[in-house]
């Protein structure tokens, strides 16, 4: 990040550097809670809850021109996890100061936003998170002592107050390195962020401290009286980074996480539309009021009402009524009782739910069809 300002007269303009999360207040200056980390032009010196320690050598500062690079290391998401389920061992599970070499295991992504309907057409609003309460009391308690107890990776209180082993937030200036200010972060994974638990004009809501891949650490900048900031999050760099972090891990750009959020929601969008044309039964009709499924266009989804109960009641709403009835299960009182198919499985053997069962089938031993039972009904074992 390269800052600068007015080339005659002297700048009154002023800029703060660093991180934020979601939560974090746009109205005021990166550092002020404990979302935000950040470090002065004055006298380098770095903020954090509003308090301010020096940082820089003594009569050093951020002028015009000069260039400033700023590392985030965040631990594995498998111990973030641990962490604020409250299930971390600093014994077993250590700091995370030693590289993984492990891949990153599948996170569990709740993508969902919430869909409300606005002049004949639907809209899909991104969930919003708010602070906590614990984490605005620590930050604005000018006392320094906290009734929740000190943030810290095992606090017992609540997952906003626990912080992450091995995390810190190193700073470079034109290319040397200045020291770390920051370190054990505030872990951000909910429940320790907390989406707003609302609901829309269709009486949807959300799923509580769901994960929707978008909460964590952004980059932040602060301008006031005429300061202004250039940045950079990938090369062409003005000094690049460091190949390595202090934990040997490779030091990535900000811009390749970017990418990668793109190619991502390319491929959730793929899944929603395959997901829609399964479960709506095309891309062109009314979600709420028209969808069809089995191609009558009669509304068998059954509107908004089936929607608030989610996927699985749109799937049960639009079976027709032999596959249903197939969902029994069918009871031998001889030897075996033998389960039905619960639901319609593509890409099995069968690929209805209705196929009738062969007299002598394998795996149906001494069950035999009456005489008097209808091809593709169901079939009484006794």
């Amino acid at each position: 990040m390269e800052t600068s300002g007015n080339g005659g007269l002297p700048s009154r303009g002023h800029v703060r550097l660093g991180f934020a999360r979601r939560e974090a207040d746009l109205d005021v200056n990166v550092g002020v809670d404990c979302y935000g980390y950040g470090i002065r032009d004055v006298n380098g010196e770095v903020v954090n809850r509003m308090r301010c320690e020096y940082f820089f050598p003594k009569g050093e500062s951020i002028r015009e021109g000069d260039v400033i690079g700023l590392l985030i290391t965040l631990p594995p998401l498998s111990l973030h996890k641990k962490i604020v389920e409250g299930a971390y061992d600093p014994a077993v599970d250590g700091d995370a100061s030693t590289p993984n070499s492990e891949p990153p295991s599948a996170a569990n992504i709740i993508r969902d936003r919430i869909p409300f309907h606005y002049k004949s057409d639907f809209y899909w609003q991104q969930s919003n998170v708010f602070p906590s309460k614990q984490l605005r009391d620590y930050a604005f308690n000018l006392k320094e002592t906290s009734t929740l107890g000190q943030p810290s990776p095992t606090n017992t209180e609540d997952a906003s107050l626990r912080t992450l082993p091995g995390s810190s937030i190193t700073i470079f200036k034109n290319g040397v390195k200045m020291g770390t200010p920051f370190r054990e972060l505030y872990a951000f994974l909910p429940p320790a962020s907390r989406l707003v638990n609302g609901t829309n004009n269709l009486g949807l809501g959300e799923r509580e401290n769901a994960d929707d891949g978008m909460v964590g650490y952004y980059p932040a900048v602060s301008c006031y009286n005429g300061g202004a900031v250039e940045c950079r999050f990938e090369a062409p760099w003005w000094f690049g980074p460091p190949p390595y972090a202090d934990n040997d891990e490779p030091v990535r750009g900000m811009g390749d996480r970017f990418n990668e959020q793109i190619v991502e929601d390319i491929v959730a969008d793929v899944v929603d539309e395959v997901e829609a044309m399964l479960v709506w039964g095309g891309v062109d009709g009314d979600v709420v009021g028209k969808a069809e499924i089995d191609g009558t266009g009669s509304g068998a989804v059954g509107g908004s009402e089936v929607l608030k109960g989610g996927v699985g009641a749109a799937y049960e709403s639009a079976m027709p009524a032999d596959v249903a009835s197939n969902n029994a299960v069918l009871e031998n009182t001889g030897n075996s009782t033998v389960p039905a198919p619960s639901k319609l499985e593509v890409g099995a053997s069968h690929t209805t739910g209705d196929t009738p069962m062969a007299d002598g089938a394998e795996g149906t031993s001494n069950a035999e069809a009456p005489e008097n039972a209808a091809t593709g009904g169901d079939i009484e074992m006794s």
